[in-house]
């Protein structure tokens, strides 16, 4: 059901991030909400399915911005492949880790992208990447991501009862 799910809602994620959050920014940095939503929903999903919203969330974003196609993509992989690598290693995921991952995710798929842009010829000095993009990110992500996370992990919890809980 997730797989389904993650077409309307990535794509809406996506043409909002490209109309209206360029509208909200900070130093010049905005929210990057696909980026939010596919590590939100990674964090409790299965790795295959992680890996489907991770693609479609990419895609979508490349479709609808200036970067080379392929770039979202390649830095959601790395975030959500290490994320789930990390994740296995705990027991229980608390909020603090999910603010975490988080925060690891952005700063993956920032740098990731900005390597990218750089190879092509269109980056920015480091220091510029940091202080215009990353740290305005980083705050809008720790504001914004706790209200989707609810909303993600009881969407989450009715599509994909544990075994023995009744809803």
């Amino acid at each position: 059901m997730g797989y389904y799910l993650s077409l309307p809602a990535l794509i809406l994620a996506a043409a909002l991030q490209s109309s209206l959050m360029g509208q909200l920014r900070i130093a010049g940095g905005a929210p990057d909400l696909v980026l939010i939503l596919v590590l939100l929903w990674s964090i409790h999903a299965p790795l295959n399915e992680a890996i489907f919203w991770a693609f479609v969330g990419g895609i979508t974003l490349d479709l609808l911005s200036v970067i080379p196609l392929g770039s979202s993509v390649m830095g959601m992989l790395i975030m959500i492949y290490l994320i789930k690598r990390l994740s296995v290693q705990l027991f229980h995921i608390n909020i603090v880790l999910v603010a975490g991952f988080l925060l690891l995710g952005t700063v993956i798929q920032i740098t990731v992208t900005h390597l990218i842009l750089a190879f092509r010829g269109f980056g920015l000095s480091p220091g510029d990447v940091f202080q215009y993009v990353m740290l305005p990110e980083l705050f809008y992500h720790l504001v914004l991501f706790l209200p989707i996370y609810i909303v993600i992990r009881g969407l989450q919890q009715r599509l994909y009862p544990e075994p023995g809980t009744r809803l």
